[in-house]
C-alpha cells in the first residue's frame, strides 16, 4: 500500500482501537497517529509526518522512518514497543518520550536527525528502567527537565548515556529526584551524564558538523531531594553539568550544581564529576546524611564539594583543579570528612 497527500488534520493513518496490522513495505507519506488498541506497524516506510502514540499498546518494529518535519517517533501516553527501527533525516528528535516508559524502546538506529537521541521529560509516576539497548541513541533530557515522583524509582543500567540539552536562561535540563535514583554502572561500563554537545560518548547527538566537546555548565545536573528514599549513584560520570545564569533583574540568578543533595541518606561512590560550570560547587550538600566516597572530582568552576548543611560523610575522594576549594564546609562539622586528597587552582 501507499498512503500520501491526504487532507485530514488528524493524520494520514489514524488508529484508535483494535489490533490492525500494517506491514510489509506499506508506505505512508504522512503522519501516523495511534491513540488506542494494540496495532502492529512493521516493516513500513514512513515519511513526511511523525508516527505518534497517545495511547494503547502498539508494536512498532522494523520500520524506516525518514525525512519527517518534526520528531520521527513520539509517544505521550500508552505503552509502546518500539524496536529495530531506523530513523533518519528528521528535523526533530529521533524518538521523543514524554512521561512514557522507555523499557520497550530497543535496538533502534539513527542518522542525520535534528537530535539523534531519545528525548525524555515530564514526570515519571511509576517505576522506570533505562536500558542500554539502542546504538548511538542516548537519552536526552529536555529543557524543563524530568521529575521522578515520590515513591517512584528510576533505574539506569550500566553503559547508558544520558545527555542534557543546552540550558536556555531559566529553562534547565535536569533530573529532579523526589523518589529514588539507582544509577549503578561498573568500573568498565559506567553510566554517563553529559552534554548533548559531547561527541566522545553516545555519538554526534546534536547532529553538529565535525567533532565537538561539551562546555562546563551546558546542562542542569541531578537533584536528590527525597529524605526517605535513599538513592545510590556508583560508577557514574557527571560531566559538563552545573548550570549558572547570572542575576538579571527582576529575576534572580540561576545556580545549579552538577549534583545537588538537599536531604536524605543517599550513597555516592566511585563516581567522576568534572567540568561543571556552577559556582555553587560541583557536588553540593545542603541537608541529610549522605555518604560521598572514593570519587574523582576535578576541573570545577567553584568548589569541588560544597557543604552548607546536613551531616555528610566524605571519605577517600580525590579533588583537583577546582577554581575554589577542594572541600568547603559552612557551619558544618568536619568530623566525618577524612582521607581526602586534593589541590586547588583558585
Amino acid at each position: 500500500c501507499q498512503l500520501s497527500n491526504c487532507g485530514s488534520t488528524a493524520g494520514t493513518l489514524v488508529i484508535s482501537g483494535g489490533s490492525p496490522q500494517i506491514k510489509d513495505d506499506t508506505g505512508v507519506a504522512g503522519s501516523v497517529a495511534i491513540s488506542g488498541g494494540s496495532p502492529t506497524v512493521s516493516n513500513c516506510n514512513i515519511s513526511v509526518g511523525t508516527l505518534s502514540v497517545s495511547g494503547g499498546t502498539p508494536t512498532i518494529t522494523g520500520c524506516n522512518v525518514h525525512d519527517v518535519q518534526g520528531n520521527g517517533i513520539e509517544a505521550s501516553a500508552g505503552t509502546p514497543s518500539i524496536t529495530n527501527n531506523n530513523i533518519t533525516n528528521c528535523t526533530g528528535t529521533a524518538i521523543s518520550l514524554n512521561s512514557v516508559s522507555p523499557e520497550g524502546v530497543r535496538n533502534n538506529t539513527r542518522s542525520g536527525n535534528g537530535t539523534n537521541g531519545i528525548s525524555v521529560g515530564g514526570t515519571y509516576s511509576a517505576d522506570r528502567t533505562w536500558v542500554n539497548m539502542n546504538t548511538d541513541l542516548p537519552f536526552v533530557i529536555v529543557n524543563g527537565g524530568l521529575t521522578v515522583a515520590p515513591g517512584v524509582t528510576l533505574t539506569i543500567e550500566p553503559g547508558v548515556v544520558v545527555k542534557g540539552a543546552i540550558c536556555s536562561w531559566k529553562s534547565v535540563s535536569c533530573i529532579s529526584v523526589q523518589g529514588t535514583l539507582l544509577s549503578q554502572g561498573t568500573s568498565g561500563n559506567p553510566v554517563t551524564f553529559t552534554s548533548i554537545r559531547d561527541d566522545d560518548v553516545g555519538g554526534n547527538t546534536d547532529n553538529g558538523t565535525g567533532h565537538s566537546d561539551g562546555l562546563a555548565g551546558d546542562w542542569g545536573g541531578l537533584y536528590l531531594n527525597n529524605a526517605t528514599q535513599p538513592s545510590q549513584i556508583s560508577y557514574t560520570r557527571i560531566i559538563y553539568g552545573g548550570y549558572y545564569y547570572p542575576h538579571m533583574p527582576p529575576d534572580p540568578a540561576v545556580v545549579r550544581p552538577g549534583l545537588s543533595i538537599d536531604a536524605g541518606s543517599h550513597q555516592v561512590s566511585h563516581c567522576q564529576l568534572s567540568n561543571c560550570g556552577s559556582t555553587a560547587g560541583t557536588l553540593s550538600v545542603s541537608g541529610g546524611t549522605p555518604t560521598i566516597a572514593s570519587c574523582d572530582i576535578h576541573d570545577a568552576a567553584g568548589n569541588g564539594i560544597d557543604v552548607s548543611g546536613g551531616t555528610p560523610t566524605i571519605t577517600n575522594n580525590t579533588i583537583t583543579d577546582c577554581a575554589g576549594y577542594p572541600i568547603s564546609l559552612i557551619d558544618v562539622s568536619p568530623n566525618n570528612v577524612r582521607n581526602n586528597s586534593g589541590s586547588e587552582i583558585g
